[in-house]
């Protein structure tokens, strides 16, 4: 053995007392038998020494924590009861990584009149000894930034050519559709309901509280295994693109704040990667998620904490947004006046935040809505419009047409093919059978998105139509409808108002669900 150690200043009467403290930095290592190869060499060097091992610690974790090591908790512990009269380590580089942490260990050895001793080095409190032991620890340190750096180098290169970096599983609502490479994901069942769950339930205008209590309720398992929902962890479903099919790498970083906390942050999206279309296959529709996106907004914005008038800031919750980000405007009460502001401080959009009077804004924009609900041939005139003219039908034709096309020209191949005895004739023809099957795929795909948009073009005009309903009985008495109403009323106008930071001309811009509505008054801007 090469291993020197500094002598404890306990008298000598009696053996001296060991501590083996033994370390790897990850399972692997342990696996290989490292952490046995340490134990069995520190043991024989006490032995050697004559000393008595009184107790050891054997852990896996990294080398550049020094709190966070449970088994080195425990040896600091002895040290300071008087209990260990010399700290025994395989090497410098296990005991710690980190030279400013090898120092407070060695310093706490001291202060304790313990010892200090490694099997494989000489070691000793002199200005030289103080000299190697910067040099190996800074050393080990270096070795340990080469090691975070080649890895980093060698993830993003995977990210890069198109595979995802895989965590210690799956994202929740998947599994690994190849668990060897991990290249792919695929959709876990049970937790893929789950997730269309929340989304569909926050969609019909539930709570994140309210989900996450009814997933509790039910004994749903959160993905940490546990048997309790978290709102937070909700809202990070909800926020992850994944789900709807579009993956990303490197799209959050850890960020430690000064308490020592950690959080997520999401990094601007020049710096993210996007995964290939069908990496991720999507577990709920992007519209639907659009949805229930929305829909956490509003709640966000109407909730009861957030302002505790509401009934003084008319366009509160959405209605009004910042004309240079498009996030939606805080109502925030100065001086005694309330006024919409943006506070979108994302580094990654630096902007003038737009700030203005909410009596001011909700006033004028009251005034154009009146305009529009008092002038029910304007809505009336566009009901009339919209039933006359289908955009899709022509389209949907269209599609139906070709798709009829594609059959008869697939039945006519697959009996021509049938009558062949030679499968050097009939390959051409089995070649654009297959062809024609993917066309035909390919048309399939755009006749439900045309039949998706034709529903929503009907949906939206049974909404007018209703609103020419609701303003001819309104019309007579908008000056006694509550705050509730009014919001409403809103609404179902699909009401957004742009605002611009001063001195900005026009400060503000009247958009309307239907841009037949705003004729020339309606849409003057301030």
């Amino acid at each position: 053995m090469t291993g020197k150690t500094v002598p404890s200043t306990r008298s000598q009467t009696s053996p001296e007392r060991v501590f083996i403290y033994c370390r790897v930095s990850s399972a692997g290592q342990e696996e290989n038998a490292s952490l046995a190869t340490q134990v069995s060499a520190c043991e024989r060097y006490a032995d050697e020494q004559g000393w008595v091992v009184v107790d050891q610690e054997s852990e896996v974790h990294s080398g550049a924590d020094l709190h966070g090591r449970p088994g080195l908790r425990r040896v600091r512990e002895a040290l300071r009861s008087g209990r260990v009269d010399v700290l025994l380590s395989y090497a410098v580089d296990r005991l710690s990584r980190k030279q400013a942490h090898l120092a407070i260990l060695a310093d706490e050895c001291e202060q304790a009149g313990a010892g200090l001793a490694f099997v494989t080095e000489q070691f000793e409190y002199s200005a030289v000894g103080e000299f190697i032991r910067a040099a190996k620890a800074f050393a080990a340190e270096i070795e340990r930034e080469k090691i975070i750096e080649r890895t980093q180098r060698g993830k993003r290169a995977r990210a890069e050519s198109g595979r995802p970096i895989p965590g210690q599983k799956a994202p929740y609502g998947y599994c690994w559709d190849d668990p060897v490479g991990k290249t792919r994901l695929a959709e876990n069942p049970i937790e893929a309901d789950v997730v269309r769950r929340i989304f569909q339930e926050t969609a019909s205008g539930k709570s994140l509280r309210r989900v996450a209590s009814g997933l509790t309720e039910d004994g749903i398992p959160s993905p940490t295994g546990r048997d309790h929902w978290a709102r937070t962890t909700l809202h990070a479903i909800m926020n992850s693109p994944t789900y709807a099919g579009e993956m990303r790498a490197y799209r959050v970083k850890r960020i430690r704040e000064k308490n020592g906390r950690i959080r997520d942050q999401i990094r601007p999206e020049a710096d993210q990667i996007p995964m290939p279309h069908g990496v991720a296959p999507a577990l709920v529709d992007p519209a639907l998620r659009a949805t229930a996106l929305d829909r956490l907004d509003r709640n966000k914005a109407e909730s009861p904490r957030r302002n505790t008038s509401p009934e003084a800031t008319l366009l509160r919750a959405g209605f009004a947004r910042c004309g240079v980000c498009g996030n939606a405007l805080i109502a925030l009460r100065r001086k005694g006046n309330w006024n919409y502001v943006c506070t979108n401080r994302d580094k990654g959009f630096e902007h003038r935040r737009p700030s203005i009077a909410a009596n001011l804004l909700d006033m004028v924009i009251w005034k154009k809505i009146e305009h529009v609900v008092t002038r029910p041939e304007i809505i009336a005139a566009e009901v009339e419009r919209r039933r006359a003219a289908d955009p899709y039908k022509d389209e949907l034709a269209a599609v139906e047409k070709r798709a009829s096309s594609i059959a008869a020209r697939r039945t006519r191949l697959a009996r021509a093919v049938a009558s062949l005895d030679d499968d050097e004739a009939s390959a051409p023809l089995l070649a654009e059978l297959r062809g024609l099957a993917e066309q035909a795929k390919v048309l399939d795909i755009a006749r439900q998105r045309v039949e998706a948009a034709a529903s929503d073009w009907g949906a939206d005009r049974d909404l007018l139509e209703g609103l020419a309903v609701w303003s001819t009985r309104v019309r007579n008495n908008l000056l006694h409808l509550s705050y509730g109403e009014r919001r409403s009323l809103l609404v179902a106008l699909g009401t957004e108002v742009r605002v611009l930071p001063s001195p900005a001309s026009p400060r503000w811009e009247l958009m309307l669900r239907w841009g037949d509505l705003t004729d020339a008054t309606v849409s003057t801007t301030r």
